[in-house]
């Protein structure tokens, strides 16, 4: 050979840098710092409740409505629509939910199942999807109990029975909508 290394010493030199390499990464930190804030950087979700976790500046606008001196729906409408803006459909519909406690009707009852229904549609937790399927479904009745043609109500209700313990009520229900009205698209 001429000048070079022989190929078991090659072969240590790429082993040893891959070594080198991997207790590098081992020691690096684990967690990132802002170096502003020097706060922790947290996921969107946490894994262990399956609960949303607010960033620092969602919670100082969360506090912000909180502190306005409106009236309680105000505030409640306030939420709702920031909770709706940040994609928390969830949130969004509880907040929905307690201001439709206060002033029922048929448009806000079903505005608060459709949040529900959109929380639901983009949930992945099974559980988590079930609940909110639970609650879109009890909402949904609530505009049939006001308005009982509703076939957009009847229509999200039945499809939040697709993915829980009776699918084939789902089938039953759009069938029925489609009874009464065979032109409705949805």
């Amino acid at each position: 050979m001429s000048g070079g290394l022989k190929p078991g010493t090659h072969l240590l030199v790429v082993l040893g840098i891959g070594a080198l390499a991997s207790l590098g990464l081992y020691y690096l930190p684990k967690t990132l710092l802002s170096s502003d804030l020097k706060t922790e950087v947290q996921p969107a979700v946490s894994k262990s409740n399956n609960h949303t976790v607010l960033t620092i500046i969602q919670k100082e606008s969360l506090l912000a409505i909180r502190n306005t001196n409106s009236s309680e729906i105000e505030k409640l409408k306030s939420l709702s629509n920031y909770f709706a803006a940040e994609n928390i459909f969830d949130s969004s519909a509880y907040f929905l939910a307690q201001l439709a406690e206060k002033e029922p009707s048929e448009v806000a009852w079903l505005k608060t199942g459709d949040s529900y229904y959109q929380a639901y549609s983009l949930s992945l937790d099974p559980l988590k999807r079930e609940e909110l399927g639970e609650l879109a479904r009890k909402t949904y009745q609530k505009v049939l109990e006001i308005n009982p043609q509703q076939l957009q109500a009847k229509t999200n209700s039945a499809m939040t029975y697709a993915s829980s313990a009776s699918p084939m009520q789902t089938i039953m229900m759009l069938r029925q909508i489609l009874d009464e009205n065979p032109q409705y698209v949805p």
